[in-house]
């Protein structure tokens, strides 16, 4: 009875990732903060960026508590914190009120940020169906992009019937993903031993930056991939309109873009399958740069369509690099290992993009639709893998010998050199630390 109870967390989890992705409100939020309360464009992105600042802030936590409460509970405080988060933000007067919704939004993608992943990996652990984490990852990953593409055609519709009716319905959503979270089955998880507070913390970002070359090399591999394909998400508005499209069929071409990123999710496993997982990376990878490339030089209505280029790069590589980093990760500590990924990514976009910006005031002449800014916050992905290379370096002269006695330490060969420069062989060698045996 428990392995058919366990296989339905499957299909429940990718329902819940398609909830949680249908995002109505997100299309016509700018709009609805403008035009209907007043807020100067200025105000607006500092709400976004104070946003990127609060999940970075809690991603951590979110998942050192997910691992310590149970998957399933820390789903379902997730599915609590969203739901009245977006109550919040559709009753919302002023920026003060919006940014308690926001820190409510927060709390919930630091509990469910790599929890839902962790808790799908783990099921499929206890079901001895191991391999099929990609497909199901992918899955899911792709019924979410759908979903967010769709929730993005009809956002306008209901907008125009009552500007705040997104932001309700929304909360009604989450609470059909709370039922979800409760009729989750919580997977057997493996403990080596347990150490708990200060020096367990330690001993997680110890093992992420020292004991695992893999995951380390993995990790830099999502931060600099990350924050090249979703910067020119952030962006894309606008260089669209100022490339000529009319502004009618900005949403129908987003929602597009999250169908061709919900196609290379579907694809991801199978492409690896025909090509190998180094292959299909470097062909994100070359994607991105063939998408960066025509977007730069082609300011015109067809330079758009580069941006599909983008988007299925986006899709291909998540569900293979996810893959690697589940089986290097041990089970006591999952979700706490995976938050790692979001923790440098928000806080890498907030400095890049967010932080310049808010310098700069919204003065004349500051444009961050430009894609230098892109070019520029994706370099800066290479300049922080090379300062967590550093860091893994010093920290093995200076952690290699406390005599800790931590079961992750046995779990990963010792530690490499994982070059990070940014020539033009930088993903090859990074993919190949990555996929070494």
């Amino acid at each position: 009875m428990r392995p058919r109870n366990l296989e339905r967390n499957l299909r429940l989890l990718c329902g819940f990732r398609a909830l949680q992705m249908m995002m109505l409100p997100i299309a016509i939020v700018p709009l609805y903060w403008r035009d209907d309360l007043g807020l100067s464009m200025t105000e607006i992105f500092l709400i976004h960026a104070l946003f990127g600042l609060f999940a970075a802030i809690l991603e951590f936590p979110g998942g050192y508590l997910a691992d310590r409460i149970g998957y399933r509970a820390a789903l379902r405080v997730a599915t609590g914190c969203s739901a009245i988060g977006w109550i919040v933000l559709g009753s919302a007067d002023g920026i003060v009120v919006i940014l308690v919704g926001e820190l409510l939004l927060a709390c919930s993608l630091s509990l469910s940020s790599g929890t839902d992943a962790a808790i799908l990996y783990e099921s499929l652990l206890e079901l001895n169906r191991e391999s099929e984490f990609g497909r199901w990852f992918g899955l899911s990953r792709s019924l979410g992009a759908a979903a967010e593409g769709t929730a993005a055609l009809a956002a306008g519709l209901l907008y125009s019937i009552w500007p705040p009716l997104p932001f309700f319905l929304q909360a009604g959503l989450w609470g059909f993903n709370a039922l979800i979270a409760f009729a989750l089955i919580e997977p057997v998880r493996h403990h080596v031993g347990e150490i708990a507070g200060r020096a367990r913390v330690r001993a997680i970002f110890h093992f992420a930056a020292v004991r695992s070359p893999r995951l380390r090399a993995s990790i830099v591999a999502v931060l600099a991939l990350a924050l090249s394909t979703f910067i020119p998400v952030w962006i894309i508005a606008i260089y669209a309109e100022n490339a000529g499209i009319a502004v009618a069929w900005i949403g129908p071409l987003w929602a597009a873009a999250n169908y061709t990123v919900a196609f290379g999710h579907w694809a991801s496993d199978r492409v690896a399958e025909t090509l190998g997982t180094t292959p299909t990376l470097l062909l994100s990878a070359g994607l991105i740069g063939l998408g960066l490339a025509g977007l730069g030089s082609s300011h015109a209505v067809g330079g758009f369509l580069f941006y599909y280029a983008i988007c299925l790069a986006r899709g291909l590589n998540s569900p293979v690099l996810s893959h690697v980093q589940q089986r290097v990760i041990p089970s006591s500590d999952r979700a706490s290992l995976l938050s790692i990924n979001s923790l440098l990514f928000r806080a890498t976009f907030f400095r890049t993009l967010a932080r310049p910006h808010l310098r700069a005031g919204g003065r004349r002449g500051h444009d961050p639709s430009r894609l230098g800014s892109v070019a520029g916050a994706s370099s800066k992905g290479f300049h922080l893998g090379n300062k967590l290379e550093s860091f893994a370096r010093r920290g093995e002269s200076e952690f290699h010998s406390d005599g800790t006695i931590f079961p992750l330490r046995v779990l990963a060969p010792a530690p490499t050199r994982v070059t990070t420069d940014e020539s033009s062989g930088f993903f090859s060698k990074l993919f190949g630390t990555i996929f070494a045996s």
